[in-house]
């Protein structure tokens, strides 16, 4: 019926119906039609991005996203950008194309235009344009110091310029803006430790497992963070309450070998690496890195 009479609301009813079809290129079809019938409405903008990320297409999904913020709608760019990352996705071409639409003249007078800014800062950070990101969040504070990812980008960036304690501030600015959000809590720890305040990272990192219990993935990657800065006791604490279950992780065990060679506690290290498996034993080159 949308095919014959050219409705959007048939359109949009026809993509409803092929939701619920468990076929996805019926969905697209649907989606595509109403998209063309109505090319101002902002759900099949969306829809099409969100399939474009399901075949692991960002680029097209970006495409769709800028689309709606040329539209005079909320790209919630940021968020995507962030989400990008976050699955190792090539920053460059989202940048790219970042770069294109910001230099459209009509970029900066649109409502959301922070959004945009504090995307392509995230995207600069991540390429190593450690002074052009800097620059874009320092505007952006000025007017929209409440956006909690402008906080987390400042963060990293102190971090990766070896500034604790300008990092710490900003995860404390942000902290303040998203209580108990886990990426600050981690920050926090991240900055203290290189501060040397172990104590006070203990704290940050305690809240973040009270926050996650029973994620022994969390615990591991805490403690090797503590191997890094050379904190083994800490380390250790972190470790020890794995190795009283049944299933402990084969990870927990060669970092507590780890540890106790360190501290050139030869039988215990042997005894820990002992109860390390076969597949566990690939690790050991990284360990004590965030890659292993």
């Amino acid at each position: 019926m949308a095919e014959r009479y050219r409705e959007p609301a048939l359109a949009e009813r026809a993509t409803l119906a092929a939701r619920f079809s468990n076929d996805p290129l019926l969905l697209e079809e649907a989606v595509r039609r109403w998209h063309q019938l109505d090319p101002q409405a902002e759900a099949p903008l969306r829809l099409l991005a969100g399939i474009a990320l399901q075949r692991g297409n960002w680029v097209l999904a970006l495409e769709k996203r800028l689309q709606l913020v040329e539209q005079g709608g909320h790209g919630e760019l940021a968020l995507f950008t962030e989400l990008a990352l976050d699955a190792q996705v090539d920053p460059i071409p989202l940048y790219e194309r970042l770069s294109r639409h910001l230099a459209g003249p009509e970029a900066v007078r649109h409502p959301h235009y922070h959004d945009t800014a504090l995307a392509m800062a995230i995207l600069e950070a991540a390429l190593g344009m450690r002074e052009r990101a800097e620059a874009r969040l320092e505007a952006l504070s000025r007017d929209h110091a409440e956006l909690p990812a402008l906080w987390m980008t400042r963060a990293r960036l102190a971090l990766e310029a070896n500034d604790p304690a300008r990092a710490r501030d900003a995860a404390r600015r942000g902290l303040a803006i998203s209580p108990g959000d886990p990426r600050f809590l981690l920050l926090l720890a991240q900055s203290e430790l290189e501060l040397g305040n172990v104590a006070a990272a203990e704290r940050h990192t305690d809240a973040l497992l009270d926050e996650h219990l029973g994620n022994d993935e969390l615990r591991i990657s805490l403690a090797r963070l503590y191997l890094e800065e050379g904190q083994l006791d800490a380390a250790r604490r972190l470790l020890l309450p794995l190795i009283s279950g049944d299933q402990t992780p084969s990870s927990a065990f060669f970092l507590l070998g780890a540890i106790a060679e360190q501290e050139e506690e030869v039988d215990n290290a042997l005894l820990y690496y002992r109860q390390v498996s076969q597949e566990a034993t690939s690790c050991a080159p990284a360990c004590g890195r965030r890659a292993c």
